[in-house]
């Protein structure tokens, strides 16, 4: 895995998630009940004043609130992708935690050969 060591001056959490595939990814984890604000409006604030995007420095709360109620399918193939990705890493982490358990020395940073 790669890693950006620049030093991103604006506070913010910058992802190469799109607008659309952020807010709906933040859709997900409410109706996964992995985020549990309440507030919708406000939960949407607070991500749009975290986040920037590769293309969005500034991310409006109306923009991400409306894309998390309207997406269209390549939204959400690119995010379910992501997903995979998500999931395979924890399966590669699952397999090192095994064979560290059986006596193999594995790091964290082999981890892409388990992908």
């Amino acid at each position: 895995m790669q890693r950006n060591n620049e030093f991103d001056n604006t506070g913010k959490i910058h992802t190469n998630l799109s607008v659309s595939q952020l807010a709906l990814g933040v859709k997900l984890l409410v109706d996964a009940k992995v985020i549990t604000n309440k507030n919708s409006t406000e939960l949407m604030s607070m991500v749009a004043k975290t986040f920037k995007t590769d293309r969005q420095e500034v991310i409006s709360e109306d923009s991400l609130r409306n894309k998390s109620y309207n997406f269209d399918t390549s939204t959400v193939e690119k995010l379910k992708d992501k997903i995979i990705t998500l999931l395979n890493i924890a399966r590669a982490i699952k397999c090192i935690l095994f064979f560290q358990q059986v006596g193999q020395i594995f790091s964290f940073q082999e981890l892409d050969q388990f992908l």
